[in-house]
Parts: structure tokens; C-alpha cells; sequence
């Protein structure tokens, strides 16, 4: 696959050996002159010095050749302008945009770009997360986010111990799919009563990750 990376700092040479450690090929661009002289002098990465707005900047990064667009500039603006150049004009499939301010996820959405990510989001979620249950013992996303799986350890104080699954209810978009009892899987029916220690695996949106643990941890 061949991928852009768009932006400075650390973060960006170090995602472009990831990728490149899984054979990809990678081309970053930067607006920062020295900074571009030493990502040049590492074996395997194509620097392009430049504005990533400029259409002339991105040909000269291969964006004709693009399979993923990787805007991580320090301006929500450029990343978002840089997106759409590659999406309008280049016809590239797969555009991600680090954005900054959270607030310009949906106005980001809303124009067409693939993935918007938001760190000051990201961070928050997962100090929220921590700060709620300690007894996450899993978190993963599926089909690429769409749908998240936790696994989550019951204790005697939490709001379900005790409880039917008709008793208690999940947010809307979640669901207990298996329920962990010492050595024995359970496929739990409405009656199935939640108790001291299980483990209970449990599918929902993202977006419910917070308020599925809120309804379960007593906080």
C-alpha cells in the first residue's frame, strides 16, 4: 500500500516506520525544512518538503499513486484542505485527519474525509475509562471500529451483581453476549442472573463504551 504522511514531529516518523515495517511504502510531507533533512537520512522513508495544500506537493509525494491520505499537520484546516485535495482531485479512497479541536469531527465527517481521530478525544476516553472501572480487562474494535468488544470483571458493589439481565438495563446499542463463570462459558437468556466475579463480554458502539460502564460500575 502505498501511504502519505502529512505533518511533523515525532509522531509522524514513527507511524511511518510502523507502516513500513509491515511493507508498506511510505512518502511524508513537511513543512519543516531541517526536520525533513533528518527524516531523509533514514533508510526506506521519501521526505518531500513542502505546503501539503499545494497540489503540486502532493504530486510531487506520489498522490496519483495513493491508497491512504495521512493528514497530521498542527492546523485542523490543513488537514482538513489537504484531505479534500486528495479526495476531490486525486480520487483517493482512504483519507484519515488528526484534528485538534474535537468539535470539527462531525464537520470533517460531514465533508467526506474517511476517518477523522481526535487525540484530545482519545485521551479523554481512555483516562475516563480508567478512572471509571479498573476491572476493563479488554477493549477492542471490530470491522474497523464500527463495533467495539469489552470484557469486563464483576465485583459485589457493581449495580448488575445480583441481578437478571431483565432486571437491568444496558444503554440501547450494547449487548452481554457471554457470561465467564470460573471455567464455563454462558450464553446469557433474560433470566440469567449476573454474579460476584463473573466476567461479562460485552459488544456495543463506541460511542456507548462510557455509559455501558457507568450503568454497570457503581461510581
Amino acid at each position: 500500500m502505498n501511504i502519505i504522511i502529512t505533518g511533523n514531529g515525532h509522531e509522524v516518523y514513527f507511524l511511518s516506520k510502523n507502516f513500513m515495517s509491515s511493507g508498506h511504502k511510505v512518502t511524508i510531507i513537511t513543512s519543516n525544512m531541517s526536520e525533513g533533512k533528518i527524516l531523509a537520512r533514514f533508510e526506506g522513508i521519501t521526505v518531500v518538503y513542502g505546503d501539503s495544500t499545494l497540489r503540486e506537493v502532493l504530486e510531487d509525494a506520489g498522490i496519483l499513486r495513493c491508497d491512504l491520505l495521512i493528514a497530521m499537520n498542527d492546523m485542523d484546516k490543513t488537514n482538513l484542505v489537504t484531505c479534500l485535495i486528495g479526495k476531490e482531485h486525486y480520487d483517493v479512497e482512504r483519507t484519515l485527519a488528526i484534528v485538534k479541536n474535537p468539535k470539527n469531527i462531525q464537520i470533517f465527517k460531514k465533508i467526506g474525509i474517511s476517518t477523522v481521530l481526535s487525540v484530545t478525544q482519545i485521551i479523554s476516553s481512555l483516562i475516563e475509562q480508567k478512572t471509571l472501572v479498573d476491572d476493563v480487562i479488554s477493549l477492542a474494535p471490530i470491522e474497523e471500529g464500527k463495533v467495539s468488544i469489552m470484557e469486563i470483571a464483576v465485583n459485589g458493589e457493581d449495580n448488575i451483581t445480583n441481578k437478571t439481565l431483565m432486571d437491568f438495563n444496558l444503554p440501547y446499542n450494547a449487548l452481554i453476549g457471554c457470561v465467564i463463570r470460573g471455567d464455563r462459558a454462558i450464553i446469557p437468556k433474560g433470566n440469567t442472573v449476573i454474579r460476584e466475579n463473573d466476567k461479562l463480554v460485552i459488544l456495543c458502539l463506541p460511542s456507548e463504551q462510557s455509559e455501558v460502564m457507568k450503568s454497570i460500575k457503581r461510581v
